[in-house]
Order: C-alpha cells, then structure tokens, then sequence
C-alpha cells in the first residue's frame, strides 16, 4: 500500500471534520435511543492545501489522483497512521502568485 510521505502546510489551517454513523429511535414519550452502527461508525474527513512551484506540487497531485479509489497510509496530525482515500470531487488548484495553490480532502476509509 503506498503512503503519502509528503509535508503537510498548515497556514491555511487543516480541518478535521468527525462524523459518527447512528441510528435513532424517538419515542412518543419523548425518550431517545441512539446506538453507533458497527465496529466502524467513526469516519475522519481531513482538508488539506498544499503551495509550492508546479515542480513541487506536481508529484502530490499525481498522488491524490491515483488515490480518490485506491487507499493509502497516512500519519495525521496527532500522528495516528491510518488509511485514508482522497474525495473524489476535492482536488482543486490554482497560480498563486506564480505559485500552485492545490486544496484536496482525504476520508478515512475502513476495512481496505
């Protein structure tokens, strides 16, 4: 499995988003359940930016796109390795200031 080995720039910040998969159940009485579903009901989305020359950004954006359908490893900010798949629709860039600003998301991805 590959890994994403490059640095990560955080002057743009490096949003974490959690998401936890429930199910609920309300009841006329006003009691609620609410249980996780499955082993696996947590799900970190991560947004990312990188700037630099087309030089340097070149080769990570050849890694986000081969990785929006295959996983990969990556260590996160509270340097936890995990596996992670890169948003299909996330992987944007732009010339700033005759640099390459390129923005991109990764998701958790389970049981790869």
């Amino acid at each position: 499995m590959d890994e994403f080995k490059f640095k990560v720039q955080i002057q743009d910040g490096l949003e974490t988003s959690i998401t936890k998969d429930v199910s609920e159940v309300k009841f006329g009485d006003g009691y609620e359940q609410v249980v996780e579903k499955g082993i696996n009901s947590e799900t970190k989305t991560i947004q990312l930016s990188q700037i630099g020359t087309i030089e340097q950004i070149s080769p990570i954006l050849d890694f986000v796109r081969d990785h929006v359908t295959k996983a990969f490893i990556w260590r996160n900010q509270f340097n936890e390795l995990g596996t992670y798949r890169v948003e299909k629709e996330s992987i944007k860039y732009s010339m700033v200031g005759g640099n390459v600003k390129l923005n991109f998301t990764f998701k958790e991805a389970h049981h790869v």
